[in-house]
């Protein structure tokens, strides 16, 4: 069974109840698909702490406010912590085999990384496909010394190097972590790739997380040549603003990542740039600084702002 919830125009503050509420009464292999006007992060982290180890979340972009996400409902673990658990989770191989589950989890090499380190360089051999299990992992391309600029992110359960895989390239972006750190599962190349030759769904989805990241890369440079900074740091703070109604307190989990450090790296300028930004974005009430960091967001005059 399948339901379709479009929450587009539902107040933001009565999303949650009704998303949790309808996932709670689907039984286990069930799916609930989202249609949503931005990506709800804050949803997401909802369902970390409700529904813990029991669901797969997939989510694309299909347009600039557009964002569909399937919720499927997974039985009770046995062993909510193991490698076999948490690959079901991932939305690469939800939908796969079990036999090649199974052969992936056989030779997932777990690794964790510390905040503010290199997992590959740019342009280098990286024979790996690395699926993140906790914290995030991010895309990075820049010069060795000079402006960085945040091609994507992958989450928890997310993928990344998947879109040199196929070709055997070099990678296209340095791989990092920023201001969390992260543990990892590394896939080695040559067992993905007969994986995926064997497992068309897995093959297929392989292709639409690829596919995912490129939209967001294309997305990215739309807005470096057809928006102003101040639209672009909107942009990058609107993910992490609450969904409360008017100015409303970040997340604590969510504050390093509103560091202007960071904020730059997004959206690939300077960080005196975005302090330039962040001081109109408060003065229109959009967001308020408290002790010099980013602390209230009120979500929509943000929204005002990203054009």
């Amino acid at each position: 069974m399948e339901s379709v919830l479009d929450l587009r125009s539902t107040p933001a503050w009565e999303r949650h109840g009704l998303v949790c509420g309808a996932f709670s009464d689907l039984r286990d292999d069930e799916t609930l698909h989202l249609i949503y006007d931005y990506e709800p992060r804050p949803l997401r982290r909802r369902f970390e702490s409700t529904f813990s180890h029991r669901f797969v979340w997939t989510q694309r972009r299909l347009a600039r406010e557009r964002w569909e996400i399937s919720l499927r409902k997974l039985a009770v673990p046995g062993d909510a912590h193991s490698t076999t658990h948490f690959i079901q989770r991932c939305p690469i191989f939800s939908n796969s085999s079990e036999s090649t589950r199974r052969l992936l989890a056989s030779v997932a090499e777990p690794r964790s990384v510390r905040r503010k380190t290199t997992i590959a360089e740019q342009e280098s051999d990286w024979p790996f496909l690395g699926v993140v299990r906790k914290g995030r992992v991010f895309a990075i391309i820049g010069p060795p010394f000079g402006r960085d600029q945040i091609l994507f992110e992958a989450l928890e359960t997310e993928v990344f190097g998947n879109i040199v895989l196929f070709d055997g390239g070099a990678t296209i972006a340095r791989f990092a972590t920023l201001a969390d750190p992260a543990d990892l599962l590394l896939f080695p190349r040559a067992e993905v790739l007969q994986a995926a030759e064997a497992d068309s769904r897995f093959a297929l989805a392989l292709a639409a997380a690829a596919t995912q990241q490129v939209r967001t890369i294309a997305e990215l440079v739309n807005a470096h040549v057809s928006k102003k900074t101040i639209a672009r740091v909107a942009a990058a703070l609107r993910p992490y603003a609450p969904i409360e109604s008017g100015l409303a307190m970040v997340d604590p989990a969510n504050l390093p990542s509103l560091r202007l450090t960071q904020i730059a790296t997004a959206t690939g300028t300077v960080k005196e740039v975005v302090a330039r930004a962040v001081a109109e974005l408060e003065k229109a009430g959009a967001i308020r600084r408290v002790r010099g960091r980013i602390a209230l967001i009120d979500r929509g005059k943000l929204a005002a702002f990203d054009f």
